[in-house]
């Protein structure tokens, strides 16, 4: 779904255009405060997701890195029927 040209990857200009996404749906357009935050917010999650810091984020470092997240781990939790 966010693999935007289709490689098996997440590279951080697509994670980037992702995160605008998400802004503008808030109301969030184009000032530069959130211009700003919108891009530490990048590179933070970036940073998070990109194990082993080769530039992209594959579906294991994106699936290990959410199964170590405590409020990932419990947001989807409430997906699971038998919990």
């Amino acid at each position: 779904m966010y693999d935007i040209n289709g490689d098996g990857c997440i590279s951080k200009g697509e994670l980037g255009e992702i995160i605008s996404s998400v802004h503008e749906l808030m109301g969030r357009k184009h000032r530069e405060t959130e211009e700003r935050q919108a891009r530490e917010q990048l590179e933070k999650v970036f940073r998070k997701l990109d194990l082993n810091q080769d530039g992209v984020i594959t579906i294991e470092e994106f699936m290990e890195s959410c199964l170590k997240d405590e409020v990932i781990t419990r947001s989807l939790q409430m997906f699971d029927s038998d919990l």
